[in-house]
């Protein structure tokens, strides 16, 4: 795993530095704990925002993921109608023929959320605000998927890892109906402070969007990168530094003013001593004569 520093220059105003974070595909894809639960798809385009483009995005309609899985799990303990096995008897039959024509290869979340999202279908076409039930309803799906697929051995065959992605689904549908009407009451007041503490993190500490929704912030931010990176998820920071005044006689671009960032593969999960060295760089420059 390593950081690769890869610079935009611009000749005065402002200069982006855009880290990407490079990883190797991993099993699991959805709804890490270090992410307060989040659910991140593969592919998903995910960026730390630091300073103005932060302060921009920290929109409370971009706080549906992040309220939806913290509801989710609210809201949980409550929603726990019991499951009858039978209920999963189709998606058992499907989930075995498609692992053994895999070569007995199961992603248990991948499988359990593709599987459960037809309910978020049915519920959420015809909905009041269909944004809100889609993000209702994927987080109970990512909870209970990641409930039920964290007992899966690592050598389980495929009758054992498909009876409990099939369960983790069956569960999320049996309890969404609970689940969407308890979190529907909650959702204004968490994006409101989900928004506050998204714009109070846009400092240094920064702030991680992924597909445009808030994730977590601050000091919530390193940890998620890495359970992200374990995932296959490419994490890349922007940060953007006011270099008005800053650049000096015979410097043409910020590039010629701030240098090469080095960053070595384990000095963090996003570069954060980059950062700290690049913005010092930056302020010891202003406080020149």
């Amino acid at each position: 795993m390593a950081l690769i520093p890869r610079w935009v220059a611009m000749t005065g105003g402002v200069m982006a530095m855009a880290a990407a974070l490079t990883v190797a595909p991993g099993t699991a894809r959805a709804g890490a704990s270090e992410c307060g639960g989040a659910h991140v798809e593969r592919g998903a385009d995910c960026e730390i925002l630091v300073s103005a483009g932060c302060q921009a995005s920290c929109d409370v309609n971009g706080m549906l993921t992040a309220c939806a899985a913290d509801l989710m799990a609210t809201c949980q303990a409550g929603c726990n109608l019991d499951v009858e096995w039978t209920c999963t008897d189709e998606c058992q039959v499907q989930c075995e023929d498609q692992c053994r024509a895999d070569g007995g290869q199961v992603i248990c979340t991948d499988g359990c959320m593709g599987e459960c999202r037809g309910a978020c279908d049915d519920r959420c076409a015809d909905a009041e605000d269909p944004d809100q039930c889609w993000a209702a309803c994927e987080a109970t799906c990512s909870g209970e998927c990641e409930t039920s697929c964290a007992n899966v051995p690592a050598d389980a065959d495929c009758t054992e890892a498909c009876q409990e992605c099939c369960h983790g689904s069956c569960s999320a549908r049996v309890n969404l109906d609970c689940q969407l009407g308890c979190q529907a009451g909650g959702f204004a007041d968490c994006q409101q402070s989900a928004a506050q503490a998204c714009e109070g993190s846009c400092g240094i500490e920064g702030t991680l969007f992924c597909d445009g929704q808030f994730i977590v912030s601050g000091s919530e931010v390193n940890g998620c990168v890495d359970a992200l990176s374990d995932r296959g998820i490419f994490v890349r920071t922007e940060i953007e530094v006011d270099l008005d005044g800053v650049l000096e006689d015979g410097q043409s671009s910020a590039r010629d003013a701030v240098g090469f960032c080095r960053v070595s593969p384990g000095s963090g999960a996003w570069g954060t001593m980059a950062v700290l060295g690049l913005l010092g760089l930056v302020a010891s420059r202003r406080g020149r004569p």
